[in-house]
């Protein structure tokens, strides 16, 4: 049916039917159809999609790796709102990969992510603002981060919050333990 739907135009069918191409689940895996199946989709403008291709070059998965191309399709899904894409788009520009270091950019786009409720980009931000070495030291909010991210399931989270908890004054501590209980995801 997703095939039928899919040559008939529908976009979240072709994206349905790449990651059954992926999985192989009910079908013969074929890596080469789901990467196509996904371009198709990203040209006709699917956030899903246009985030898989560029994972894709990213990694060079199913397809040789190309970064200039990673960081475009990454970009696009990114500002369509996608937290996956705005996760790895601040990862590229954290580490320079097909795109110039801007750390300001990359703290940007974690920002969207941590706000659509993304773990990996709370616990990368709350990495950054621990140390203070390539963006400025705020352990308030890298407590509040690291404490949102102990609750849904992030390895070691807990453990980077409670030694943060020891260099905050207990007014910072209750405060920030008060922040990340109100802290709420808002998904585009």
């Amino acid at each position: 049916l997703f095939e039928k739907a899919s040559k008939l135009g529908n976009v979240e069918a072709t994206v349905n039917l790449a990651f059954i191409y992926i999985s192989g689940n009910g079908v013969l895996r074929n890596s080469q159809e789901a990467i196509n199946l996904f371009k198709k989709a990203a040209e006709a403008g699917n956030p899903t999609a246009k985030f898989m291709t560029g994972y894709a070059y990213y990694k060079g998965f199913m397809i040789k790796k190309d970064l200039k191309k990673a960081v475009s399709m990454m970009r696009e899904a990114a500002n369509a709102g996608y937290d996956d894409a705005q996760y790895v788009l601040a990862v590229m520009y954290l580490n320079g990969e097909g795109i110039t270091k801007n750390y300001g950019n990359a703290v940007k786009y974690l920002y969207k992510a941590i706000e659509q409720g993304n773990v990996d980009a709370m616990v990368t931000l709350g990495d950054i603002l621990a140390l203070g070495i390539i963006y400025n030291k705020d352990l308030y909010k890298a407590h509040i981060l690291f404490n949102v991210a102990a609750v849904r399931g992030a390895e070691k989270a807990a453990e980077k919050r409670d030694v943060l908890e020891k260099n905050l004054k207990i007014e910072e501590f209750l405060q920030a333990q008060s922040e990340a209980e109100k802290y709420e995801e808002h998904p585009s």
